[in-house]
């Protein structure tokens, strides 16, 4: 309030207590407001809906600062994704897992099959999720390739522009995610919790996401080229996310654990879950 008049004074107290009141919440207010980091606005983006029900959002190609100081096996460095991409608005349901595979392995079946995320998926089942997508005629007719995205793109889309430990801020939220302290104990429905300013649910917590590297315990993210890095080749593979039973700081952008995280292609668990990338090919 530099260069502003002093209040004057006033000769009935009450209402002198209530403008200095007023200004004390004001500027606390105010305080409060510039502590916070600025809320990224909303991409105007595009996208499309397959023929199973799947929403899935264009992003844009970008790039980004990738990683955090706080985890040594994903430090701060820059990246560049070259090509736009398409990724699931949301994880995918029961309902679409089954349309396409014909059977759900879900440990979590209690409630709507059509909203509530499949889970007890293993990479390659996930890989196999892809190449049945890639095969139904819909599909094929309409360019689309379908796959599991890489660590960076699915980090690039995760932030979706921002730059905190989470899409909306560096504080945990528990109304933002489903982790452990959110004491629900148990997948929720995949449009529950808020998406992120590209459009995209969970990608803090409710399940773990398949991406397509490897996981490599002496080479990390950093030590891979800038534009458009994969680590395509290894044993262990590459989760992504956080799920229901995680702490919030496994729920990070930046989080890439050496356990849940390091999985085997075979292995299976109840908080690993699925979400698609797709190309689509431009039109003739």
């Amino acid at each position: 309030m530099c260069g502003a008049a002093p209040f004057p004074r006033h000769p009935r107290g009450p209402l002198r207590r209530s403008a200095i009141l007023g200004l004390a919440l004001l500027l606390g207010n105010a305080g409060a407001a510039a502590a916070e980091p600025d809320a990224p606005r909303p991409a105007a983006l595009g996208g499309f809906t397959n023929s199973v029900g799947m929403r899935l959002v264009a992003i844009p190609a970008g790039e980004f600062t990738m990683g955090d100081k706080e985890w040594h096996y994903n430090q701060p460095h820059q990246v560049r994704i070259t090509k736009p991409f398409h990724l699931g608005a949301t994880l995918v349901t029961q309902k679409q897992y089954e349309a396409v595979m014909g059977k759900n392995p879900s440990s979590h079946k209690e409630g709507d099959p059509a909203v509530l995320p499949v889970d007890t998926i293993s990479w390659n089942a996930a890989r196999e999720f892809c190449a049945a997508l890639n095969d139904l005629p819909e599909e094929r007719g309409a360019g689309r390739t379908y796959r599991l995205p890489t660590e960076a793109e699915w980090e690039y889309a995760c932030r979706a522009g921002t730059t905190t430990k989470y899409w909306y801020g560096n504080d945990r939220d528990t109304t933002k995610m489903n982790c452990i302290e959110s004491k629900i104990g148990r997948p929720t429905p995949v449009d529950r919790h808020p998406a992120n300013p590209w459009g995209l649910h969970d990608m803090h917590g409710n399940l773990y996401q398949p991406c397509i590297d490897a996981y490599d315990v002496e080479k990390f993210p950093h030590h891979l080229p800038a534009d458009d890095p994969v680590r395509p080749e290894g044993t262990h593979r590459v989760f992504r996310g956080g799920a229901y039973g995680d702490v919030p700081r496994r729920c990070q952008a930046a989080f890439r654990g050496r356990n849940e995280t390091m999985i085997g292609p075979q292995l299976a668990r109840n908080y690993f879950g699925l979400r698609v990338a797709c190309d689509v090919r431009p039109a003739p």
